[in-house]
C-alpha cells in the first residue's frame, strides 16, 4: 500500500510539471511573443537582429526580418520611436533616434525581406527637447529591444524581442601594447 501510494506521489508530480510547461507553451501567443525571461527571443514573424553583444558606443545598423509567411507593416520614418527599450534592470530609456517623432510612414516588410530602420550609437538620450540633445552611452550590461508590428490586412500583431550585451573590450595587457 505504501509503495502504491509513493508511486502515485511521484506521477502526481511528474503530471504537475507537464502540466506547467504546458501551460507556459500555451501562454507564448501565437504571435511569437514568449515570457520576458526565456532564453528563446523572437520566435514569431518578425525578429529584430542584432549580435549577442557589443563593445560601449558601436555603431549598430537596427535591422528586422519577417521569417513569416505574410506581410507586416513597419514605420519607415523614426522607425525608433516605435520600439522600447530597457536595461536588465527593467528601466525603460530613450535612444536619440527615438526622441522626434513627427513623421508617420508605414511600408509593409515582405516575407523573407530583411529591412535597415536606423543607425544606433547604443547610447540614451539624457535630455530631449524635441529631439535629443543631450545622450551619454549605454555602460556595460544586458539590454532589451521589443517593437510589435501589425500585418498587413489586419489581424493579430506580431511582437518581435531581442537581447545582447554591451561588453568592456578585453584590453591586451603586457608591456609594450
Amino acid at each position: 500500500m505504501r509503495h502504491r501510494i509513493l508511486m502515485l506521489g511521484t506521477l502526481l508530480a511528474i503530471a504537475a510539471v507537464i502540466a506547467v510547461a504546458v501551460v507556459q507553451l500555451l501562454r507564448a501567443d501565437e504571435d511569437g511573443a514568449t515570457d520576458d525571461n526565456a532564453a528563446q527571443v523572437s520566435t514569431g514573424p518578425i525578429k529584430l537582429l542584432f549580435d549577442d553583444a557589443y563593445p560601449p558606443g558601436e555603431r549598430v545598423n537596427v535591422r528586422i526580418e519577417n521569417a513569416g509567411t505574410r506581410a507586416y507593416r513597419y514605420q519607415a520614418f523614426y522607425a525608433a520611436c516605435f520600439l522600447s527599450y530597457s536595461d536588465s534592470s527593467g528601466r525603460e530609456f530613450k535612444i536619440p533616434p527615438g526622441t522626434h517623432c513627427d513623421i508617420l510612414g508605414e511600408q509593409p516588410i515582405e516575407p523573407g525581406q530583411v529591412k535597415r530602420l536606423f543607425a544606433w550609437r547604443l547610447n540614451e538620450c539624457v535630455k530631449d527637447r524635441w529631439g535629443c540633445v543631450k545622450s551619454r552611452p549605454l555602460p556595460p550590461g544586458a539590454y532589451v529591444v521589443r517593437g510589435r508590428f501589425e500585418p498587413v490586412g489586419g489581424g493579430k500583431p506580431a511582437r518581435a524581442e531581442a537581447r545582447f550585451w554591451i561588453v568592456e573590450a578585453e584590453s591586451g595587457g603586457g608591456a609594450g601594447q
